[in-house]
């Protein structure tokens, strides 16, 4: 374990992304020293925003911000994309993904529509058309296309000039026209103000599993009504389903006027990669996913070299709002297997302050939208 002392900062982090750079704004809680609990432990203490530990863009920028709050700014080399292809070792293990759509010569696309993980998945080959619009669950959709479309109209992710421009925020409704529940955009995402409440056609859930296929179909044609002739797709993680539920839905989506059903989700840093491709490629925006994945892999290649250059480990113990340690997998474990931390106390069990002074970890994590007192998260005695 690396042996500098950490400073104790509850740090809440709201992640600003640009297309070249990174910014971050900060709110730190009250600076007097606080004891007991999880406090004694004197470890350094993170906020992590829930959007930006998906298979997306997010997942690079959390990396960055990772870094620079515990090792400091990051160094200002600069790498080039040759550079990082060069270093087969990163190249290898994050960047050489495996294309999960093909523009075929008929101007359709083939996509790959997984069920189920592991040994039990699934993958049905969809093809199908040019995307108009979205309908689907998860913030992992709307903030890829949200990135692409800050690339297409020139302007910096969740700065002013992206809030103030109405061709972005046309753009980002008719694209993302549905799904997900506006409470759950609020409360897990930056994006709220680009929706049109209005229009959006809200499924009321926020997983595949929970959204009600009369909703469902209802919410196609809505989207129709507002839309009329667009290609509208459903998309989703399908992770937890199996077949039969893919083929029940699918039959659903094309009966009440979509195109098809995707499901697409993502455990790993190259499949962030391979998403931003695919959702570039089938709804056009592929001169926009070029260059952002171009961008995302040097970044990343950044912080890559800047970690060799750092000694020792840290032990890092995350916790879920249901008061239970994050599972040992999917995008969590990736970005911390990246960061080279021990995760042998993310195994999804409960651990009590008595387990957690043995085991010693030297960073604790929460997420942003934890609402719970901090003094119940800190294992504060009342």
């Amino acid at each position: 374990m690396n042996t500098k002392t950490l400073a104790i900062a509850a740090v809440a982090v709201l992640l600003v992304a640009g297309a070249g750079a990174t910014a971050y704004v900060l709110t730190t809680d009250k600076e007097e020293e606080k004891t007991g609990g999880l406090y004694d432990l004197e470890a350094m203490v993170l906020k992590v925003d829930m959007g930006g530990i998906t298979a997306t863009p997010n997942i690079v920028y959390t990396i960055e911000m990772l870094y620079e709050k515990v090792y400091g700014k990051l160094p200002d080399a600069e790498y080039t994309l040759d550079e990082a292809r060069a270093d087969t070792e990163f190249w290898d293990a994050y960047c050489d993904y495996k294309p999960s759509a093909v523009k075929n010569k008929d101007g359709t696309y083939t996509v790959d529509s997984k069920t189920g993980r592991g040994k039990n998945q699934v993958t049905t080959k969809v093809t199908m058309g040019r995307v108009d619009c979205i309908i689907s669950t998860g913030s992992m959709y709307m903030t890829t296309i949200y990135n692409l479309l800050c690339h297409k109209h020139g302007v910096e992710p969740y700065s002013a000039e992206a809030k103030g421009s109405d061709g972005l925020k046309t753009d980002f409704q008719k694209l993302i026209a549905g799904g997900t529940s506006l409470d759950y955009v609020e409360g897990n995402t930056e994006l709220i103000g680009y929706f049109n409440k209005a229009t959006y056609a809200d499924a009321g859930a926020n997983s595949m599993g929970n959204y009600d296929k009369e909703t469902m179909g209802q919410n196609i044609r809505d989207v129709l009504g507002l839309h009329p002739g667009s290609n509208v797709v459903v998309m989703g993680s399908g992770s937890h389903s199996d077949q039969a539920f893919f083929e029940s839905t699918d039959a659903l989506v094309k009966e009440t006027g979509g195109i098809a059903l995707l499901l697409i989700a993502g455990s790993t840093i190259k499949d962030a990669f391979a998403n931003i491709e695919a959702l570039g490629m089938i709804t056009g925006l592929s001169a926009q996913s070029e260059p952002l994945l171009k961008d995302l892999q040097v970044r990343l290649y950044a912080v890559y070299k800047a970690l060799k250059t750092q000694e020792g480990t840290h032990k890092v113990y995350w916790e879920a709002s249901n008061g239970k340690a994050v599972s040992g997998r999917g995008t969590s474990k990736a970005v911390m297997d990246f960061m080279g931390w021990d995760t042998t106390l993310m195994d999804g069990a409960e651990h009590d302050l008595e387990n957690l002074n043995q085991e010693k970890p030297d960073i604790i994590v929460f997420y942003s939208n934890d609402t719970r007192p901090e003094d119940v998260r800190m294992r504060v005695a009342t």
